[in-house]
């Protein structure tokens, strides 16, 4: 039997934490792939990978994606929301959404990096199927390179966009 391709689109309003949680979905399952995008529910899904492919979006159409794409793809989204930002209830009923907060992401003192990568960890491998292969220490390792890229970029204009991570300049300095 031929089964359709994963396909994970990450998705959420802006500043709820999106750029993180893709780059731990990129960590755990494509830690050497760039970030990929997918700004319209229109635009064409161009697989890199037989099994599973990731897509960072901010558009919050989830029905609008699964009519576009679920007969080629078995589709499947990992959404952040934050405070008033939230993802409408309706999709977070359906078997194939995930959603995080955006503090179940947040590093802080008293909530490491380790701690957001086992939680994440976690929460995807009850979501996702278990043909999707899932790899902490790849994770980690993405994470550590993220933060280190963002302290190279992190005094630049927000104009200034490193494409692998999805980082910006100021990306994480700016008004909420």
């Amino acid at each position: 039997m031929n089964e359709k391709p994963i396909v994970i689109i990450q998705t959420g309003h802006m500043r709820t934490g999106t750029t993180l949680l893709v780059n731990l979905l990129y960590g755990f399952i494509s830690p050497e792939e760039k970030i990929r995008c997918l700004w319209e529910i229109s635009h064409d899904i161009l697989p890199f990978h037989d099994k599973c492919n990731i897509y960072k979006s901010h558009c919050l159409n989830i029905e609008g994606f699964m009519q576009q794409h679920q007969e080629k793809y078995n589709v499947f989204f990992v959404c952040t929301e934050r405070d008033d930002k939230k993802i409408e209830e309706k999709y977070k009923k359906m078997s194939n959404v995930l959603v995080f907060d955006y503090n179940e992401i947040l590093e802080t003192e008293e909530h490491f990096t380790d701690q957001i990568i086992e939680n994440t960890y976690n929460k995807l491998r009850e979501h996702l199927p278990i043909s999707v292969s899932l790899d902490k220490e790849t994770c980690k390792t993405r994470i550590d390179k993220m933060n280190e890229t963002y302290k190279e970029i992190e005094n630049k204009d927000f104009s200034h966009l490193n494409e692998f991570f999805q980082l910006h300049g100021k990306h994480r300095s700016r008004d909420t």
